[in-house]
């Protein structure tokens, strides 16, 4: 007879990605300064209703298995939360996303000029920006340079309120 033990790990998940993360979801904690360690693998039990005002995240805990009490009660890490998404979805580089005003913005290729246009922004990981709404696949956006869009935007935009 083997006894399994448990300990429960506090993840903090940035506000864009509250609304993905839900009770059941598997979870990966890997201790920091413990590369050699195999990480804590468990399930999501309780998220918190409230989100900090100061981080901007919402506290998640996950019951992860620990059979050989490595896992020491106050450890520092870090938690992978496993989110399956049901289809293949559109990511666009981090730096082809620009913030405007009150809402993310890419520039779209539009008769060889590139317009603004609003989106919805997922997942960021690894560089790149899951987008949930206002590009489709097969548009053409600015990613290199696109702050250069940016700033014209701008100088257009304070050069007709002067007026």
């Amino acid at each position: 007879f083997r006894r399994v033990l448990f300990r429960s790990v506090f993840l903090e998940v940035r506000q864009e990605d509250a609304a993905l993360v839900a009770l059941g979801q598997p979870v990966s904690f890997r201790v920091e300064g413990a590369p050699t360690l195999d990480p804590f693998e468990g399930a999501i039990d309780w998220i918190s209703p409230t989100m900090d005002e100061k981080t901007r995240t919402v506290r998640v805990r996950a019951h992860v298995a620990n059979p050989h009490g490595l896992l020491k009660s106050q450890a520092f890490g870090e938690g992978t939360i496993r989110i399956e998404s049901p289809a293949p979805v559109l990511v666009v580089p981090e730096n082809a996303i620009h913030w405007e005003g009150c809402s993310h913005i890419v520039f779209l290729k539009k008769n060889d000029a590139f317009q603004p246009r609003k989106v919805k922004l997922g997942i960021r990981e690894g560089g790149l920006v899951e987008i949930r709404g206002g590009l489709k696949l097969g548009e053409e956006i600015a990613v290199a340079d696109s702050h250069v869009l940016k700033c014209e935007l701008m100088k257009e935009r304070i050069g007709s309120a002067e007026e």
